[in-house]
């Protein structure tokens, strides 16, 4: 097995996981459903190898960052991790950004057309879901 198709292995498992350990269930779902289409999309194609370092690279922040809010949330659980993930304390935000998930102004930019369509139609997505989960707003579910 040559070395791109263990890392791509290796960070299938790595998300999943995470979305086990981190995510409600409903979540889990869209979850897996979204890494799944975007891994086969990277997969299957001819991407370049920087593309492909990038898509890992962003890949192995979220689960970092999955790790870190699980670990804001619950501060007695374990974020240990013996499948390379970084853990929270790992995790460098520029310039005194959150986990919160906004992109900053150069990485919007840098997004081509058919990545942005696929942002928003991500964001009408977990809106639409939102508005169903919290029929009185995210206020009145605690």
């Amino acid at each position: 097995m040559d070395q791109r198709r263990r890392a791509a292995v290796s960070l299938y498992r790595r998300v999943l996981r995470a979305h086990v350990r981190c995510l409600p269930e409903h979540m889990r779902q869209l979850g897996d459903r979204y890494f799944r289409d975007e891994f086969i999309r990277h997969v299957d194609s001819n991407v370049r190898d920087d593309q492909w370092e990038e898509f890992v690279k962003q890949w192995d922040a979220y689960c970092g960052v999955l790790l870190a809010q699980r670990q804001m949330q619950d501060p007695t659980s374990s974020h240990q991790s013996n499948d390379g993930a970084a853990s929270p304390s790992d995790l460098v935000f520029p310039d005194g950004a959150s986990p919160s998930g906004e992109l900053d102004q150069s990485s919007a930019e840098a997004l081509s057309d058919d990545q942005k369509a696929r942002l928003i139609r991500l964001e009408k997505e977990a809106l639409s879901f939102g508005k169903s989960a919290f029929p009185s707003g995210p206020e009145h579910s605690k």
